[in-house]
């Protein structure tokens, strides 16, 4: 946290970041409740959701037109101006109800996602040479803090924005666009960190610039050999479909054993608390003793932690027994997150980090949902035959990740 007040440029960076998270996290939520309501059809409810997915699929490529951009400072401060104008145009679309305002609000919402990409993707050389490698630690570790809140409170203000306009949903749009203006003035006083120049060679062939992030990506996880490399990801994709996967099984258990004197909302509302105490937590405490812990030491924590929860919940343990060793995960996932990124952006070449960080991240973030679908289809099926295929496979995971060699220099 001192570093937070001590250092103007993280000090602004950090604030600005809040009112971008914050507007979208209102507006992300609240566009599914208008198109069910205003439009009251399940297909276009589904095809608003899709559009949500749909710049992940663009995620690399727009990585990489972010890596190649060499002199930043002009586009990383017309970005935000062009989401404001977008979200603008918004609010005149919401005031309409045709087909033809959906599919443009639904495109608008598509660009501006892309936009934040490729922002996010030209930011990230700034935070390189803004920052000491010791630094890194602390400034992800802050900003995943700062993405969790704004998320929550972005939400929770969204629907009560929403009852208490009665449906105003063209404000909301506005709301988001001046989040984005907001966020924009934040940048100013500092936008002199913008001045980098990042040479990078557009005439490199595909193949070469594959094979160079591969490398990239294996030197940031200090492991030289691609059996390994192949192995830890393998290991972080199984941690994360496991951890989404278990949050869904509750869920839907909560539908048949509720907490006590608790209705299903309210049961849900307090896993998700739980979940979210336990990654801010993580964030604010950036240099405690897991923070130190390697990253085979993270994912073996994680793993083990996950395999308490299924023999907890094999033997029939109450949920209220659950809830704190399902705290204590969501702190490990806390601390190996900001790690990750930290290690990413000390360790990759600037000319590459924006793809590299993308590439990974999308490895990552595309078993999320694979675990949500998976584990709902099972619970429903049988729970107790999922927690013995997960009691099997945590157990044969964490027998093969202690043979996993990793370079000495890892952090």
């Amino acid at each position: 946290m001192g570093l937070l007040f001590s250092n103007k440029f993280f000090f602004f960076t950090s604030c600005s970041s809040f009112f971008n998270q914050f507007g979208s996290a209102i507006y992300n939520l609240v566009f599914v409740i208008y198109v069910a309501n205003v439009y009251q059809s399940p297909l276009l409810v589904g095809l608003a959701n899709v559009t949500m997915v749909v710049p992940y699929i663009f995620q690399i490529w727009i990585a990489k037109k972010a890596d190649e951009v060499r002199q930043r400072r002009k586009q990383l401060l017309w970005m935000p101006i062009l989401q404001v104008i977008c979200f603008l145009a918004v609010a005149l679309f919401s005031l309409q109800t045709s087909l033809v305002s959906f599919v443009a609000i639904c495109l608008l919402n598509i660009l501006s996602d892309c936009m934040s990409q490729y922002t996010s993707g030209m930011f990230l050389p700034v935070m390189k040479h803004a920052f000491k490698e010791e630094e890194l630690m602390e400034v992800y570790s802050f900003r995943s803090v700062v993405s969790y809140v704004s998320q929550f409170a972005g939400q929770s203000f969204g629907l009560a924005l929403l009852t208490l306009t009665n449906n105003a949903y063209w404000l909301i749009a506005v709301i988001n666009a001046l989040s984005f203006l907001f966020g924009f003035l934040l940048w100013l006083p500092v936008q002199s960190f913008f001045d980098l120049e990042v040479s990078f060679d557009v005439n490199i062939p595909l193949r070469k610039q594959l094979k160079e992030m591969y490398n990239a990506s294996k030197k940031a996880l200090s492991v030289e050999k691609d059996q390994a490399f192949l192995q830890i990801m393998g290991l972080i994709v199984l941690g994360n479909v496991i951890g989404s996967g278990l949050v869904t099984v509750f869920t839907i258990s909560f539908l048949e054993h509720m907490l006590y004197g608790l209705d299903y909302g309210e049961s849900v509302f307090v896993l998700e608390i739980t979940m979210l105490i336990g990654a801010i937590l993580a964030g604010l405490f950036s240099h405690d003793y897991f923070a130190q812990r390697s990253f085979k030491d993270l994912i073996v924590l994680q793993l083990v932690l996950q395999l308490v929860i299924v023999v907890l919940s094999l033997v029939g343990l109450d949920f209220l027994w659950i809830l704190p060793v399902f705290a204590l995960d969501c702190y490990v996932v806390g601390k190996f997150n900001p790690k990750f990124q930290a290690t990413l952006t000390a360790r990759v070449p600037s000319e590459l980090l924006a793809q590299v960080s993308s590439f990974l991240s999308f490895i990552v973030t595309i078993s999320i949902p694979v675990g949500t679908a998976l584990f709902g289809v099972l619970t429903v099926l049988n729970r107790r035959i999922l927690w013995i295929i997960l009691l099997l496979v945590l157990s044969l995971a964490l027998v093969r990740i202690r043979s996993l060699a990793l370079t000495s220099n890892e952090i």
